[in-house]
């Protein structure tokens, strides 16, 4: 029966090949009930057909809005230091293939940020550091067109400004860029065979996620995991747990085991844990990735710092060393939103040239 769903899952999507199926399509009631009681092993079988099938033209879309921040506390008997990171991005981008592996391959890339912001600071013996980098509404556009790549980055002057990145060429480029087939971008070739055993080693992993949700809408099959922080809890004690049932631990090995796993446990909080997915199941393609995550890293460690070299002084070592005891406690919070939304044609849709190409510098990668 497994054997049976991958070719089926390939089979329909090859039926459909000759054009691209609307949400409101129905699926063969066979593959809906193989796919809502195996929905792991369909997406693992679609994931495999986009690997190993090419399209004429693509569609993608990408949101993202994203902060990471780390605070890392250094404390010693006779100072402090605070060390501070802050990466704050909110963008959006597009991306469109024509004709990739064909005779006349393009391609077109627009990204806007609407929000950037990268802060460091440090404060040690009472003297302060701040590097603070910030901007809004910056774009930059890229074609690709007739063997040229153009690049646009007049939207983007202030951000370049920051980065100290602006060339005093023009801020339209253009340069050669060799065509995506010669580069090795065609699709996998795997038998059958392999393709299975792909699945099959992979599957008992994605099992392992927990929190499944799936569903079936039209010819879409949905998939939706949220890990909570007892489930995350488990898994860590199932993952190094795993196999030791056949061994004979002492009363000391297996304390340890059970203190190393709680402070794993101890390092992560989980406030949300949840991506999803929409599978096509028509044309076996991922049409969606959703990923909504906020999570805090706790750490406490200690180490022992070198301070100087003083024989005659109680404090040092044997050999003379003296060492002071530093304590270090660290924060690191992670609260990313992103989506990705993905559509594959089998008929060619040509992008067009907007631009007026004289108006690029040509450039010299190679200098």
């Amino acid at each position: 029966m497994k054997k049976t769903l991958l070719l089926s899952t390939l089979s329909v999507a090859a039926l459909v090949a000759c054009g691209t199926p609307t949400p409101s399509q129905s699926l063969p009631s066979e593959m809906v009930d193989e796919a809502l009681s195996n929905p792991n092993r369909m997406l693992l079988n679609t994931m495999m057909a986009m690997a190993t099938s090419s399209h004429m033209s693509t569609e993608t879309t990408f949101e993202l809005d994203g902060t990471f921040r780390q605070s890392v506390r250094e404390s010693g008997e006779n100072f402090q230091s605070i060390y501070t990171t802050l990466l704050s991005v909110n963008a959006e981008a597009t991306l469109q293939t024509n004709d990739l592996l064909g005779s006349a391959p393009q391609a077109q890339f627009d990204l806007t940020l609407n929000n950037f912001r990268f802060l460091q600071s440090e404060s040690f013996m009472g003297q302060s550091f701040t590097n603070d980098i910030t901007f809004t509404d910056q774009s930059l556009s890229a074609l690709y067109d007739d063997g040229m790549a153009y690049v646009d980055l007049s939207g983007a002057e202030t951000m370049l400004q920051s980065l100290s990145l602006i060339s005093p060429q023009s801020l339209k480029l253009k340069f050669p860029v060799q065509s995506p087939e010669s580069l090795g971008l065609s699709p996998q070739e795997m038998t059958p065979e392999d393709q299975e055993q792909f699945v099959n080693d992979w599957l008992p992993f994605v099992d392992t996620i927990p929190g499944l949700e799936a569903s079936i809408s039209g010819s879409f099959l949905n998939l939706e995991y949220a890990v909570t922080q007892e489930e995350f809890n488990q898994m860590v004690r199932d993952m190094f747990l795993q196999g030791t049932e056949t061994l004979t631990l002492s009363s000391e090995e297996t304390a340890y085991l059970d203190d190393m796993i709680e402070g794993i446990i101890a390092l992560v909080t989980i406030e949300t844990f949840e991506f999803s997915l929409q599978l096509n199941l028509l044309t076996s393609q991922i049409t969606s990735l959703r990923m909504d995550i906020d999570v805090e890293l706790n750490d406490t460690f200690e180490y022992e710092s070198f301070v100087g070299y003083d024989p005659e002084n109680p404090a040092a070592d044997e050999y003379g060393f003296i060492y002071e005891l530093v304590t270090v406690e660290t924060l690191t919070v992670i609260d990313v939103f992103a989506q990705l939304n993905m559509a594959s044609f089998q008929e060619s849709r040509p992008i067009a040239v907007l631009i007026n190409k004289e108006e690029y510098t040509l450039v010299d990668l190679g200098e």
